[in-house]
């Protein structure tokens, strides 16, 4: 993994047989390109691996205390999988937009769950795309193509948000960068293309 995406990752291009598949939902980010293109995204992506980068223990115990209070008390059987990929998305969308879309919570929105199913479908159309080869221009998946759409406008709405925020003066901004470490508001640091931000995340 250390060779493939660092050591020598430009012996192991990606952008063939990555880009034309997921494009239309990664677009060119550090999933689907290669080259000096990726190494740009590498290094937008390469602080959020700072160990001191997970520190906020108590966001994640509140995401956590949430799928606890989902579990049966009466011992019964359950689907436990669903949980996990609303707490991944809780977790995620906090670190990545300085806010969660709370999905785990009791009155979660609907705008969250509509998210969530978008994207897993997004990554399902995917999956098929791959699986179709070279077959999949002749296949029209109305369902993939609005499903990228809504996770695109999700994140989109997110960058205008850290980009209006950017263009500031400090005095105004709010004190989301004192108290937390937001992946978004520290890449608006290094550009302010609204797709690069996008496919970014």
């Amino acid at each position: 993994m250390e060779a493939v995406y660092a050591t020598f990752f430009e012996n192991f291009g990606m952008e063939p047989l990555r880009l034309d598949v997921g494009g239309p939902f990664f677009g060119r980010g550090i999933l689907t390109m290669g080259g000096p293109f990726w190494e740009h995204s590498r290094a937008l992506i390469r602080p959020t691996f700072s160990r001191t980068r997970f520190a906020n223990f108590k966001s994640l115990e509140m995401h956590v205390d949430r799928l606890m209070a989902l579990i049966p008390g009466d011992g019964s059987t359950f689907d436990l999988q669903p949980l996990f990929r609303r707490l991944i998305l809780d977790t995620s969308t906090e670190f990545i937009f300085g806010e969660s879309c709370n999905s785990l919570a009791s009155a979660s929105s609907q705008e969250a769950q509509g998210f969530l199913q978008a994207f897993d479908d997004a990554v399902a159309g995917v999956g098929k795309r791959v699986m179709i080869g070279k077959l999949r221009h002749l296949i029209r998946d109305k369902k993939w193509e609005v499903a990228c759409k809504t996770v695109h406008s999700y994140c989109d709405r997110y960058v205008a948000k850290i980009l209006k925020e950017q263009g500031e003066p400090t005095s105004k901004q709010g004190t989301t960068t004192i108290e937390k470490w937001v992946l978004l508001q520290e890449m608006a640091k290094e550009t302010q293309d609204p797709l690069d931000l996008r496919y970014q995340v």
